[in-house]
């Protein structure tokens, strides 16, 4: 009998005295891979199979305008929030918003990355947003980097840390989003230790006030394109 040949067990034997398959008879089918495919197959998967370039930092460090030069080179991992949309924040395209019912919760348990709760504040990533292309980008917390580290793999995330001191973060949020929003978000980098991070990624960028940022976007550039795939 050669691979491929369906073996039948139990039934009758017809006159040469092979058997015949009944209809309640179990029908094993065999099959082999050749050795070259299957060594591609294990191949593949060991090998990397996509890119998510990950950044974080303290709030204020410039993780918008970075993540804004990473979507001329890929999509980005669009996140879910609980919380209602800001200025001039579009739904799809900023966040997926949602409400806060049993349903987005069971979602939120079950996606790759998710951050309980910021005061009362739930935020999540699907794996689609993940699997849409070979390369795509995000902003995560710690936490959301240990999740797609266990998930995804290590060698297929690529953290870059985001730095600012945190004077200048709170100036850049203040005259952003206005007195109140700056205190909380400085309270949280606080807490959180944001600032002290750097060890955490593969990649660092100084976005301080006196480095130059032309250079940082070169070598922001450098980054993404090395390590594409």
């Amino acid at each position: 009998m050669k691979a491929g040949d369906i073996m039948p067990r139990g039934g009758k034997r017809d006159g040469a005295g092979r058997k015949k398959i009944g209809e309640s008879d179990t029908v094993t089918i065999t099959t082999r891979i050749p050795e070259e495919v299957r060594e591609e197959i294990e191949e593949l998967g060991k090998g990397k199979f996509m890119k998510i370039f990950i950044l974080f930092g303290p709030s204020g460090a410039g993780k918008g305008t970075f993540a804004k030069i990473l979507s001329r080179y890929m999509p980005r991992a669009i996140s879910s929030t609980t919380r209602s949309p800001r200025k001039n924040e579009v739904n799809g395209e900023d966040y997926f918003f949602a409400d806060n019912t049993e349903e987005t919760m069971k979602e939120m348990r079950s996606s790759p990355a998710y951050d309980n709760q910021h005061r009362g504040v739930c935020y999540w990533t699907k794996e689609s947003e993940f699997l849409k292309s070979d390369n795509v980008f995000c902003e995560m917390s710690k936490k959301g980097i240990s999740d797609l580290k266990k998930h995804f793999g290590k060698e297929n995330l690529i953290a870059i840390y985001i730095y600012a001191k945190p004077q200048e973060c709170y100036e850049r949020i203040l005259n952003r989003d206005g007195v109140d929003y700056a205190h909380m978000r400085m309270h949280n980098n606080y807490r959180e230790n944001s600032f002290n991070d750097m060890g955490l990624g593969d990649y660092a960028i100084i976005n301080t006030n006196d480095n130059d940022f032309e250079k940082n976007k070169q070598l922001f550039a450098h980054i993404i394109k090395q390590n594409m795939i």
